[in-house]
């Protein structure tokens, strides 16, 4: 299951916050990507989000959604009225998940928030909500037995989906994957678990990757990857994963790649979202290459690139590759490449053959020699460019500036 939480989760950073018409258009948009669940804010927050929520909720829609809340009763009633009678949706309400929150955060009992938990979920379990998901914050640094308790109580209360949060980006993939393993076994194979991922160490992704193969259910994460501090689970690249190496790991979705990717820019775009160049899928620079042995390899083959190397034999990986091809303007090939110094000579002479160029052999080590010289050699990038040096090159005769 593929949850998204752009508008909530995603919006919890300096830059990010959206109007309420912003929210409703983005949400079209996931809406239509296939999604299971698409996080529709925190309407208890403010009337602005409460307002984004009710259009989102009651207007045409496909997906389920799904609403934030505290554990309290007032955060709980305000969804249901935000929601009326549209139904389809879920009620994720947080908790306290370790002792440094129960101490420094909440100032409250082990026992206060399990009875917390309870309360609220049956409240919500008074008010007709049938989908109920709890979150018990800092999961990853909250002690076995208190996570035990807690959610063994959650899930007898009435919750059917428990979300695993890493609150804090501290967690390894196999201490994650373990602690996956363990709440299954506390709370049962019908029980969703879901995992949550922060990636202020850089392990969003793997963290994710490892909680699906430890048998979690679910994920959530966010277009580009947008959330407080570091961010979340980046959703396209964690699409990309699962269409590519998925299947190597016993997982698959449905959800197409290209249309994340275009949601993803659209995101950018309405929030000015500034976007590292390397950004992985998304940044100007991810599908340029330079190194001289890629530049190389690239020139015989286009289908390798950006998919790690795999076999492309095998149909889900060529799928992949074509969808990043596809969804990205930019290009994932060689027409991508940037000319350097040391640029291949098969490089070279590929570009030139694709601008059209008749070529003498004899000439494509002076063409070398000029782009080992020139101060700026990335302009060539562009066949026409590269194509006039070597109009020039052929007309001077030599390899040397004149």
């Amino acid at each position: 299951m593929v949850f998204d939480t752009t508008l909530r989760d995603g919006e919890q950073a300096p830059g990010n916050v959206m109007t309420a018409g912003q929210k409703v258009e983005m949400f079209r948009r996931l809406d239509a990507l296939g999604l299971d669940l698409v996080e529709g804010g925190f309407p208890a927050s403010s009337g602005e989000d409460f307002e984004a929520f009710r259009e989102m909720a009651q207007g045409p829609r496909q997906t389920r959604i799904c609403a934030f809340c505290r554990a309290a009763e007032r955060d709980i009633d305000i969804i249901a009225d935000g929601l009326g009678s549209s139904g389809n949706a879920q009620i994720e309400i947080l908790l306290v998940g370790s002792e440094i929150h129960l101490e420094h955060k909440r100032r409250i009992t082990p026992q206060e928030a399990v009875d917390e938990a309870v309360r609220s979920v049956r409240h919500a379990a008074s008010l007709g909500f049938t989908d109920i998901a709890v979150a018990p914050e800092d999961a990853t640094r909250g002690s076995l037995a208190f996570l035990e308790r807690l959610l063994k109580a959650s899930v007898e209360a009435g919750a059917r989906t428990i979300a695993i949060p890493d609150t804090v980006g501290c967690a390894l993939p196999h201490e994650f994957a373990r602690l996956v393993r363990l709440m299954r076994g506390w709370v049962g194979p019908d029980v969703i678990l879901s995992a949550h991922c922060h990636d202020d160490l850089g392990l969003a992704l793997a963290n994710t990757l490892a909680a699906l193969e430890a048998g979690a259910d679910s994920f959530q994460a966010t277009l580009c990857g947008i959330g407080e501090r570091a961010g979340n689970t980046a959703l396209e690249e964690a699409i990309a994963q699962l269409r590519l190496n998925g299947p190597r790991m016993g997982l698959k979705t449905d959800v197409a790649l290209a249309p994340v990717l275009d949601a993803a820019r659209a995101l950018r775009d309405m929030i000015h979202l500034p976007l590292m160049p390397t950004k992985p899928l998304l940044g100007s620079d991810a599908g340029i290459i330079t190194a001289p042995t890629h530049l190389g390899w690239g020139s015989r083959s286009t289908d390798f690139w950006p998919v790690p190397p795999v076999s492309l034999t095998d149909a889900p990986a060529q799928a992949a590759a074509a969808a990043v091809a596809a969804a990205d303007p930019t290009g994932a090939s060689t027409g991508n490449a940037v000319m350097v110094a040391g640029t291949p000579r098969n490089a070279i002479t590929r570009r030139l053959a694709e601008a059209g160029v008749v070529i003498d052999i004899d000439k494509i080590d002076a063409v070398c020699d000029r782009l080992a010289a020139d101060p700026a050699p990335d302009r060539f990038k562009d066949h026409g460019a590269l194509a006039a040096l070597y109009r020039e090159v052929a007309d001077s005769g030599t390899g040397l500036p004149h």
